[in-house]
């Protein structure tokens, strides 16, 4: 039965594999190890570690049984080889003094059929043992063999060894019982213990006992010196995993005062210090082989490899900090300081409420890592207010190793903050300051986040994660608002508050600034003064109100009714204009009254005779130009003897132009010649806008430059300015589009060789006959005479007119001196059907002459007229009736007859293309590739829209719908409405907003501003931010209809923002 042996505890080793080599039978001698692999060949080493095979394939082709060393010699023995051709290399056993160089044993018979077992040396003989019962071989020099007769009575001898003086062997006939047999010398044998209950597989001696190990997992001890082996002890099968064949000892090995057994089945690795009593361990390997003591230590051979022992560690743990302590959680540090003698397979932490917690106890398992490091356990599903126990644990093939142990007491449960709701109320036009309503009982600290701006007004904190806000309504924002946010003592999930808000209407009301057009205030604008007077010339029949309102919300009223910019008509005599700041509680009203005295109407001086003109400022009609005469250099600004006056920026330019006049048919023309080098070389030097002036009187002047001048003008961006005593014309060297025109003109090779003829002048009597006739079916009368502006560019023979422009062009009619110019309306340009359209007139007075700044896009006959504006009988009261009476004197909208303008009806498609037309001056002549109003399927070219549609189209600022209609009928959208506007007001270099973000911050100011279609939202933004669109009640209402009064106030905004009337 199995005993406790005084052994090394097995635990403080472990086998560690060395060599994959797989070995049957190794032996040991004169330095060297010989084995048997796995395949039956032999292999050699000097270290058990590495092997190299052995080829004897020039000796025997059989594969060997075994390989042992005896008497100072190797000896190799085969298998039987019934296989192994009779003509091949068979030799039944090999010899080796080196183990690295073999010679065949020879001289025995029948040994084919042979298995040998194991060789023994005594008494001078070598002894070769069977192991399939057939009889020995003995001989005297290992090599040279001869059979001993009879002895394969004996039965299978599994091992043969000399001791005591004579052979002791180990056999068996059925393989479950063994005998040990003896003999002196090797011929003679005797059987001196018979029946023992297991087969014995091996002997070993070591000098002082005899060891038998054998099947059933039996190992036999005798005496060295006793002759008859006596059984004294043996291992239980039972005690080997309990099965009969559990174990089957092999190998014997002694070193370091230790007895070691290997089995061949079962990886069984037995240990004693006597060869009595044995305990076991197990190696993962099945088929163990050959056991030897090496440097120290045991190494086992077996057919998946050589295995040594070494010493088993488990891994070193220390526990540490604790951190994060909760009601129900906590992390605890550790770390692994070694790994010990295998790789760990888990470490975290265990604990429990009594001390010395195992990992039979609760355990938090940390991410694994092989090596030795620090880690971090997380223990949750604690109880609160609780003292635990806890330590680190680290596990490897060894075992469990446990740190030093520690204690912590779990927390009281925190207790979540309450966020609670709040109701403030603040001014329109001011700001509230607070603390926003969170409490917590554990008195932690707490952190504030606003989760939702207000609808109506912004909220700000004074530091990120502060109680203390600040609530800032909109601008002329009242009524209800609301603002959410959380708060967090950062231990629990945030906790959501409402602050309630309301906007009460403010009372503050007042002028910041106050101007009345042509009108002086006396005494000079204050806000806390409320009463003016003032005097103004009978020339100045109306004026408008600027003002700048104070106070959120506030309101402005001219004469107690809103006010949005509209003329104010003064009559000769005393006038009064009330202005008022208006509060956004409706109550409270800031009055400030004006006393404005128009002055009776003086008549007109008599008019002076003009002086006769000089010699040097006229000439006679001559076939080539006459030579100017010589005029010295003069350094002031004044015209030159030839009246000609060339100023480059503020730089006067003597004598870089010529003036010869010529009269035909009464009329007189005055053309001046540029010199175009001295002008190149001035603006190269000064960079500037070119201005030439001619004060003579000429029915009209023509002023002559080549295409090199007008290319630099282009290129330094310049303005060419021409001044007469009747107009002056302000030309973008843009317009002119040289490259273009050189191109028109087959591209001269010189821009030189282009000359530009630029005319302006009175208009031909056939001209002025016909905007008399008009003057009669369209209600107005002319003010002062018509002027023709005309551009053409010649080269070589061919001429070019100029008479469209793709951006405004300014150009101005001066009235003659004394001319009454109060009166103007509008400029108007002559059709060619004989008509006359508005053009976008802007009138001043310069050196106290009246003169009319006129935008348009093309070159025509304008005139100055006066048109009175229809009274209309339901405008009278109307907001928009200084609207209505502007567009309609400038023939931009008409009423719908019976003296009625229908303001309040919804404007057609058609319609409103036709006023954008109108105010803006448009002309088919100035539109390329128009007169296609077939281009929408629903516009007959016989319709009166077509003309106004087609320009509008022409122009870019409709396009019509996907099918190809325009719809002409239909009510034109808000949205539409602006779109074409801003189209429109791009013509006069009114660009919508650059950026999203700037639309937004324009869009934005109207409750319906996140609303705007995405077609319309540049436009709208431009809308806004030029005051034309100015919403009801903070809305902008885009998708509702535009009237007829609606239209006449945006187109008049429109033009005055362009700067165009």
């Amino acid at each position: 039965m199995f005993q406790t042996a005084d052994v090394k505890a097995a635990s403080l080793y472990k086998w560690s594999k060395v060599s994959t080599t797989g070995l049957e039978s190794v032996a040991y001698g004169n330095g060297v190890y010989v084995g048997v692999t796995s395949a039956g060949k032999l292999a050699v080493s000097d270290d058990l570690l590495t092997w190299e095979a052995l080829d004897v394939s020039a000796l025997s082709l059989r594969s060997f049984a075994f390989v042992t060393f005896v008497n100072g010699k190797f000896f190799a023995g085969t298998y039987r080889g019934d296989s192994v051709p009779e003509t091949s290399p068979k030799a039944f056993v090999l010899i080796s003094d080196d183990g690295r160089h073999w010679t065949a044993g020879t001289g025995a018979t029948n040994y084919s059929n042979y298995a040998f077992s194991t060789v023994a040396y005594g008494n001078g003989n070598y002894l070769l043992s069977s192991s399939n019962g057939g009889d020995l071989l003995k001989s005297p020099d290992g090599v040279s063999w001869t059979n001993i007769s009879g002895t394969g009575a004996l039965g299978r001898i599994s091992d043969l060894q000399y001791l005591n003086g004579g052979f002791i062997g180990l056999t068996t006939a059925d393989y479950v019982t063994s005998n040990i047999v003896t003999s002196a010398n090797g011929t003679s044998w005797t059987t001196n213990t018979s029946g023992i209950g297991s087969n014995l597989n091996r002997l070993y001696s070591d000098g002082s006992l005899v060891l038998a190990g054998g099947s059933q997992g039996k190992i036999y001890k005798s005496p060295q010196g006793s002759d008859i082996p006596t059984i004294e002890a043996s291992i239980s099968g039972d005690l080997m995993n309990g099965t009969a064949y559990a174990a089957n000892f092999v190998s014997f090995a002694f070193g370091a005062g230790q007895y070691m057994a290997v089995s061949s089945n079962n990886g069984v690795v037995a240990f004693s210090n006597n060869g009595l009593q044995w305990s076991t361990t197990s190696l993962s390997s099945a088929s163990l082989r050959t056991a030897f003591f090496k440097d120290g230590t045991f190494f086992i051979c077996s057919r998946d490899g050589v295995y040594k022992r070494v010493p088993a560690s488990r891994p070193v743990i220390v526990t540490g900090a604790v951190t994060d302590i909760t009601s129900d959680s906590v992390v605890i540090e550790g770390e692994v300081t070694s790994v010990g003698s295998d790789p760990v397979t888990e470490r975290g932490v265990v604990y429990g409420t009594v001390p010395d917690p195992t990992t039979s106890d609760a355990k938090a398992v940390a991410g694994l890592s092989a090596e030795a490091g620090t880690f971090s356990a997380t223990l949750n599903g604690l109880d609160e207010n609780t003292v635990y126990y806890a330590r680190a644990y680290a596990v490897n093939e060894v075992g469990v190793s446990y740190g030093s142990e520690i204690s912590f007491t779990t927390l009281e449960p925190n207790r979540i903050p309450s966020a609670g709701n709040l109701s403030v109320s603040v001014t329109s036009g001011t700001y509230f300051e607070g603390e926003l309503p969170g409490s917590d009982l554990d008195g932690d600290a707490l952190t504030y986040t606003i989760t939702s701006q207000g609808t109506q007004g912004t909220v700000s904190q004074s530091q990120a994660g502060s109680g203390a806000f600040t609530y800032t309504p909109e601008l002329g924002a009242i009524g209800s608002d609301s603002f959410t946010y959380t708060v967090t003592d950062g231990k629990s999930v945030p906790v959501a508050g409402t602050v309630l808000v309301t906007i009460l209407p403010s009372g503050a009301a007042g002028l910041t600034a106050l101007q009345l057009q042509s009108v002086s205030l006396a005494p000079d604008f204050d806000p806390d003064i409320l009463s003016y007077s003032a005097t103004v010339a009978n020339s100045v029949y109306s004026t408008t109100v600027t003002a700048t309102v104070y106070g959120s919300g506030a309101k402005l009223l001219v004469n107690g009714l809103p006010y949005n910019g509209e003329s104010i008509g003064l009559e000769v005599g005393a006038n009064v204009i009330t202005v008022s700041a208006l509060a956004q509680d409706g109550v409270t009203e800031k009055q400030y009254r004006i006393e404005i005295e128009r002055e009776e109407e003086s008549l007109p001086a008599s008019p002076t005779p003009e002086a006769t003109p000089s010699p040097e400022a006229s000439s006679t009609p001559e076939a080539s130009p006459t030579p100017s005469p010589t005029v010295a250099p003069n350094p002031s600004a004044s015209p030159t003897a030839a009246g000609i006056k060339v100023v480059i920026g503020n730089v006067p330019q003597e004598l870089s132009a010529t003036v010869r006049v010529n009269e035909q048919n009464g009329r007189t023309q005055a053309v001046i010649e540029v010199d175009n080098d001295k002008v190149i070389q001035g603006l190269i030097e000064n960079k500037q806008n070119v201005l030439i002036e001619y004060p003579a009187s000429a029915d009209s002047v023509v002023v002559e430059l080549n295409g090199q001048l007008v290319k630099l003008l282009e290129a330094r961006q310049s303005t060419l300015q021409i001044v007469t005593d009747k107009a002056v014309y302000n030309l973008p060297a843009n317009l002119l589009r040289i490259d273009e025109i050189s191109s028109s003109l087959g591209n001269p090779q010189l821009l030189s060789d282009i000359k530009f003829s630029i005319e302006l002048g009175s208009a031909a009597p056939a001209d002025e006959q016909a905007l008399k006739a008009s003057a009669g079916k369209q209600a107005y009368t002319l003010l002062g005479p018509a002027i023709d502006f005309n551009i053409k560019a010649i080269y070589n023979g061919q001429s070019v007119n100029i008479n469209r422009f793709n951006a405004y062009a300014e150009r101005s009619i001066i009235l003659p001196q004394g001319m009454d110019g109060s009166k103007i309306t509008t400029a108007v340009v002559l059709n060619s059907d004989g008509t006359v359209s508005h053009i976008p007139t802007r009138v001043s007075v310069v050196n106290g002459r009246y003169t009319a700044a006129i935008n348009s896009l093309t070159n025509s006959t304008y005139a100055l007229v006066w048109k009175s504006a229809t009274a209309y009988l339901d405008t009278e009261r109307r907001w928009s009736r200084q609207d209505i009476e502007e567009m309609d004197s400038r023939y931009v909208l008409e009423g719908t007859g019976n003296d009625r303008f229908e303001p309040q009806r919804a404007i057609s498609r058609a319609e409103y293309a036709a006023a954008v037309v109108r105010a803006f001056g448009l002309r088919a002549e100035g539109v390329s590739g128009t007169g296609k109003p077939a281009s929408f399927t629903d516009v007959s070219g016989t319709a009166w829209y077509a003309n106004p549609v087609s320009v509008a189209a022409g122009y870019g600022l409709l396009t019509g719908y996907e099918n190809g209609a325009f719809q002409p009928d239909s009510p034109i959208s808000r949205a539409e409405a602006a779109v074409v506007l801003a189209r429109a007001l791009k013509l006069a270099n009114l660009e919508a907003a650059s950026s999203e973000a700037a639309v937004q911050t324009e869009l934005s100011k109207f409750k319906d501003g996140a609303s705007v279609p995405a077609f319309a939202r540049d436009a709208a933004a431009l809308g806004v931010q030029l005051n034309l669109l100015r919403g009801e009640a903070g809305y902008l209402n885009l998708k509702a209809g535009v009237t007829r009064e609606e239209t006449a106030a945006l187109l008049n905004r429109a033009l005055k923002a362009a700067g165009l009337i």
